[in-house]
């Protein structure tokens, strides 16, 4: 399986609030994977500053297999989707945002995967 990367709705902010960012992906974008293999990146918001948080209204994950036109909903407002309630997947909160690390149920279905991240803050910046 390859993994790719895509951010949903590409990122948007202004110079006085920049958007959220996705950081830390791994493995990297391109990679190889297996079934088995977890998935962990971070989504955060910090002001222009670089150190002062701002807090999410949404963060929505959606893992996409292309190839066979499925999808699902890996977490929402309502948290992780059916397929990711399991001991190896966890949102974490770490400063500024979210830690992921991400495990399907039964593993990875596809030979590629996409992970589309929408993320808006308090401020109506979004990634």
């Amino acid at each position: 399986m390859s993994l790719l990367l895509s951010d949903g709705l590409g990122a948007s902010g202004s110079s006085s609030q920049p958007a959220p960012t996705l950081q830390n992906l791994t493995p990297a974008s391109g990679t190889v994977i297996v079934p088995s293999t977890v998935i962990e990146f971070d989504v955060t918001d910090f002001e222009t500053d670089g150190t002062t948080p701002v807090d999410f209204d949404l963060v929505f994950v959606k893992a996409v297999f292309p190839n066979i036109g499925e999808a699902d909903v890996v977490y929402d407002e309502d948290g992780l989707g059916p397929m990711y309630q399991n001991p190896q997947t966890s949102v974490t909160d770490i400063t500024g945002g979210y830690h992921f690390k991400l495990v399907r149920t039964g593993g990875w279905i596809d030979t590629q995967v996409d992970m589309v991240v929408s993320a808006i803050n308090v401020t109506g910046a979004e990634l």
